[in-house]
């Protein structure tokens, strides 16, 4: 089957079928240009994924993947409002749960319950961090004084040099695992401030009502993208499932256009610009560009560290941990690989329409934790978050914690 605009240059083609290359995509045809997209999978969304929950039969809506929307998070704001999506507001009610050296704490706020001197140092280091990101620009990292120093030091080596209690480093560690999927040593500290300062500080990074957790989408965080893809095509532009996008060649006179060969074959796809949305690790991975880029480039992205996580949706008959006082949001600062869960948090749907409700928590592993988890079997997968999730809530109460 031969697409439309085959033989002819595109003004613009765009690799991958996430936020940010449909969010590309629909401004180039809003300008427009003639824009052909790129997708891989068999759908658009990339780290959003929603899938329907039949454990229940009740046709909920369950985010697989990213979930969250935050009141910072203006542009993502603009888009619900655009395209006329509701958020639900993430269920804070109730204690929190901190589990540390086998002991579950409840608590309320941001920081758990830690001695004074502790306490102390974590709002020093919060304010420190505030302040530190205050004077890195997100658009230009490397434009801050000392970013080459910056640059080089991991969060890691940063907290081994700057904090005293071992109850603050371990915070830290927490809260780069929370946000990044990754180990401190893993992070630079140019590219943590500089999130650090795009977010409006730690703390909205970190805390649910008011911040980066505070709500999610009704009927599911995926919807956007397939939102955006519905505006692309009406707007007069073209998106393409189920195809890697494999090279990238300078091809016409001095290399005046560019090709785009996808796996699989059929004739090499030319257009005046290239944007490629995705991870540049992955980008660098899956893609033969001509020229190559230079070497310099390339060894800086092949030592960039991705995060991970792996996303558990445990549904129940009723939401037990709602009646014994609890939000459903709880962090575990000792994670193992028998013991991997590292943050729950409430996922109840409520009775909306025709749609039952859904009793649910949706629980995560973060980093090395993620990998190894996501090598089980399913069966043992089920048993160790059933149980993480037991001891790190139920007190006592672990026969309500066995998921359907």
């Amino acid at each position: 089957v031969e697409h439309k605009h085959t033989h002819m240059a595109w003004d613009a083609i765009v690799i991958g079928g996430g936020l940010a290359g449909l969010s590309a995509a629909d401004a180039l045809c809003a300008a427009g240009r003639r824009v052909l997209l790129l997708e891989a999978q068999d759908r658009v969304g990339g780290r959003t994924f929603t899938a329907t929950s039949e454990s229940t039969g009740s046709s909920v809506s369950v985010d697989l993947g990213g979930m969250w929307v935050g009141p910072t998070q203006t542009r993502m704001l603009a888009l619900l409002e655009r395209f006329g999506i509701e958020r639900e507001p993430q269920y804070t009610d109730g204690s929190d749960v901190l589990f540390c050296g086998g002991v579950a704490k409840r608590f309320s706020g941001l920081i758990p319950p830690h001695s004074v001197g502790s306490l102390v140092e974590l709002q020093l280091m919060l304010w420190r961090l505030d302040w530190m990101a205050s004077r890195v620009s997100p658009l230009d990292p490397a434009s801050a004084q000392g970013s080459s120093a910056l640059g080089a030091q991991s969060v890691g080596a940063w907290a081994e040099g700057a904090l005293w209690t071992a109850t603050a480093k371990e915070t830290l560690e927490l809260a780069v695992g929370m946000v990044f999927g990754a180990h401190p040593d893993t992070i630079s500290m140019l590219f943590f401030l500089s999130y650090v300062k795009a977010a409006g500080g730690l703390v909205q990074l970190l805390e649910t009502r008011g911040a980066a957790q505070d709500s999610t989408l009704r009927g599911g965080a995926q919807q956007l993208s397939e939102r955006l893809r519905g505006a692309v095509e009406a707007a007069g532009g073209e998106v393409r499932l189920d195809a890697p996008a494999e090279r990238v060649v300078a091809v016409g006179p001095s290399g005046s256009l560019l090709g785009v060969g996808c796996r699989g074959g059929g004739p090499t796809l030319r257009a005046r610009a290239v944007v490629v949305a995705l991870s540049p690790k992955v980008a660098l991975e899956s893609i033969c560009f001509e020229p190559r880029l230079p070497e310099r480039r390339r060894q800086l992205v092949g030592q960039l560290a991705l995060g991970a996580y792996s996303k558990f949706v445990l549904v129940y008959e009723s939401a037990w941990w709602r009646g014994d006082g609890l939000s459903g949001s709880s962090i575990c600062s000792d994670a193992s690989e028998e013991w991997p869960i590292f943050a729950t948090f409430d996922y109840v749907h409520e009775a909306h329409g025709e749609q039952r409700p859904l009793h649910a928590l949706v629980a995560f592993a973060t980093a090395e934790l993620a990998r190894a988890t996501a090598e089980l079997s399913p069966e043992v997968r089920r048993a160790r978050v059933e149980a993480c999730v037991g001891r790190m809530l139920a007190s006592g109460r672990e026969g309500e914690a066995a998921a359907r």
